[in-house]
């Protein structure tokens, strides 16, 4: 054998056992820096995964529409599909957001399987719909059994994707809804429906944040959730929600003395400084003499206090009798 071909055969080998070393140092360092991928395949296959979990989609979605709907009978073959498809690429998002909840209703619990382990990686910590997605499976779950829903799992999750996304307000809806079942749980029949609940955990929330001015809460204390990741839902929201859910109760057939307790309290504490029909706890302008819902009586501010002359007030003096109201 000719020298120049030992050469030849030696710098082959030396260059695919360096490549080798390479390769495996890369992938470690990769690993440290997206843990995400510490599943992918153990093979390099040329920094191509993204690639081929393109392909992987198509295939998939190719034999989707092949089927007519998911059953018992092609559930696990979705489910291989989809777990390829990770294996290439743990960070591709649509696997999570649209391939996951085809097998959600045949295959809940792998679904919540894939779904929390997506919620773990960093990577995909801003789509708010990977862990509003397991949210509402863990909710399906327990109601396809006959079985109430975990509304710790569901809470935790519903608060995960409004970290991500605080405009869908429809998910701060389903957090005060949920909230509310564990007040229920936990304070029993101080509570007597769904909406008192609801407006109890709006004024326990004003009580927690900085708008809640005043320290005398009375006897009761403040509410305290089981869920150490719990955060405060933004100050902006809690007046107007409040307000909201108060007009609501109080023209509702189901208040009684406890919802009224709870409407009263609020408006001492809440809206002390606001001028609210004690009827309907709506606004009413300066010079107001009577509720525009009820007809009734209400205390008149902003207006002229000489006799025979109500004017509402622009400045110190009456514009129309000249009364001075620091008399």
């Amino acid at each position: 054998m000719k020298k120049s071909t030992l050469i030849h055969i030696a710098v082959i080998i030396g260059s695919a056992v360096l490549a080798s070393i390479t390769a495996s140092k890369a992938l470690e360092a990769q690993r440290e820096i997206a843990p995400a991928y510490a599943d992918v395949t153990k093979s390099p296959l040329g920094g191509l995964q993204k690639f081929l979990a393109d392909v992987e989609w198509m295939f998939f979605i190719n034999y989707r529409a092949s089927i007519k709907a998911v059953d018992e009978t092609n559930v696990e073959e979705l489910i291989r599909r989809i777990e390829k498809m990770i294996a290439l690429d743990p960070n591709f998002e649509k696997i999570y957001t649209v391939a996951v909840p085809f097998i959600a209703s045949k295959r809940p619990d792998k679904a919540i399987e894939i779904l929390k382990k997506a919620c773990e990686n960093e990577q995909l910590r801003k789509n708010y719909k990977i862990p509003l997605y397991l949210s509402l499976v863990y909710n399906h779950m327990k109601k396809s059994d006959g079985q109430e829903p975990n509304t710790q799992d569901i809470l935790k999750y519903s608060e995960m994707a409004y970290q991500s996304d605080s405009s869908a307000t429809y998910i701060l809806n389903s957090i005060i809804r949920n909230r509310a079942r564990l007040a229920i749980k936990e304070k029993g029949n101080r509570l007597v429906s769904q909406k008192h609940a609801e407006l109890f955990v709006l004024f326990q929330e004003w009580k927690r944040s900085s708008a809640g001015v005043s320290n005398d809460h009375g006897e009761e204390e403040v509410f305290v959730y089981e869920n150490e990741e719990y955060f405060p839902i933004p100050t902006e929201e809690l007046n107007t929600r409040l307000l909201s859910m108060m007009q609501q109760l109080q023209s509702s057939k189901e208040k009684n003395s406890a919802i009224q307790r709870t409407l009263n309290s609020i408006k001492k504490e809440v809206f002390r400084d606001s001028r609210l029909s004690p009827y309907t706890f709506k606004p009413y302008d300066a010079g107001d003499k009577f509720c525009p819902d009820t007809g009734k009586p209400l205390s008149v501010y902003g207006a002229c206090v000489a006799v025979d002359c109500s004017e509402v007030l622009r400045g110190r003096f009456c514009t129309k009798c000249g009364q001075d109201s620091k008399e």
